[in-house]
């Protein structure tokens, strides 16, 4: 099929009307009367062969054609909106999204003072955040992902730009009336402990601290697997299990969660905390601009007081 068969205009109503699911809304959005986004949507179905909205009682909604095409019509226009802004970047008149793989106690650190930077430089950017996995780099090349936030891995190193962010140590979090544990843990009674660890539901993930056991020649009995940082803590509650999180993490929700943070009996190594993101988007000005924000949100969290 030949573009030139289609007005590629219709893409930028499209893209509107599937995201606001609202005709007056989206040709706000556009700069077109309600009468003549109605008519771009007559024009957008004979298109496509599709209906594209329907009405569901009083609201619209997505057919599962119009489903498949709103994902990727919005990274082409994000990825447009990248070509434009190549050689100038405003961010008081961007409405870029920004797209971060990163860990949640990452992201818990880094909001706060990111989004209060958007706010007052950026209010009509967005970020989308999404859980790190094993196809993290992949997703940075092929550009479903800007910024990756993660542990230090040096064989991609070569593929792609990085930056040292932060550091954190392990640290053993119990609860703080737990029955055998004050205020140190040995090894023999670390291992006799029901552990809690944080492990990503896909083949081959293994964490920071699980790796640290392993190292250390370590297998105590596992008695939760969770994919998410923040849920450790307050699994903990009223229970003997322990976990290995984090200290920053640790200490922010220690109180919450009623913790004791103890050090762990064997040796751990820092976890070194790099951002990552493509040779080709280095000198993009408005990922410049987005990364030195996220950063600068990053060790201001994590600064040594």
């Amino acid at each position: 099929m030949s573009l030139r068969r289609y007005d590629l205009n219709l893409l930028t109503v499209l893209e509107a009307l599937l995201r606001h699911r609202n005709v007056t809304r989206a040709g706000r959005e556009v700069g077109l009367s309600q009468s003549a986004t109605s008519h771009a949507l007559l024009r957008l179905r004979h298109m496509f062969g599709d209906q594209l909205l329907v009405q569901n009682g009083r609201r619209l909604s997505l057919t599962h054609r119009a489903e498949g095409i709103l994902e990727p019509l919005v990274t082409v226009f994000e990825l447009l909106q990248q070509v434009l802004d190549k050689k100038h970047f405003d961010p008081a008149a961007s409405n870029r999204r920004f797209k971060v793989g990163t860990a949640d106690y990452v992201a818990m650190m880094q909001l706060p003072q990111l989004l209060a930077r958007l706010n007052e430089e950026a209010p009509a950017t967005s970020v989308q955040l999404t859980w790190a996995d094993n196809e993290i780099f992949r997703k940075l090349q092929s550009n479903q992902l800007d910024l990756a936030i993660i542990p230090q891995a040096a064989s991609e190193e070569g593929e792609l730009k990085s930056e040292f962010l932060f550091s954190d140590e392990l640290v053993v979090i119990a609860c703080q009336d737990h029955p055998e544990i004050g205020d140190t843990i040995d090894r023999d009674c670390f291992l006799r402990q029901p552990l809690v660890l944080f492990r990503r539901d896909y083949e081959g993930s293994r964490g920071n601290a699980e790796m640290q056991m392993l190292l250390a020649g370590l297998s105590p009995h596992i008695a939760l697997l969770v994919p998410e940082f923040l849920l450790i803590p307050f699994a903990l509650s009223g229970t003997r299990s322990v976990a290995l999180l984090h200290r920053r993490l640790a200490e922010r929700l220690a109180q919450n969660a009623r913790l004791k943070i103890l050090k762990p009996p064997f040796e751990a190594t820092p976890l070194r905390m790099y951002g990552y993101w493509t040779k080709s988007a280095h000198a993009d000005p408005a990922h410049k601009w987005f990364r030195g924000a996220i950063f600068a949100s990053t060790r201001a969290e994590t600064a040594v007081e």
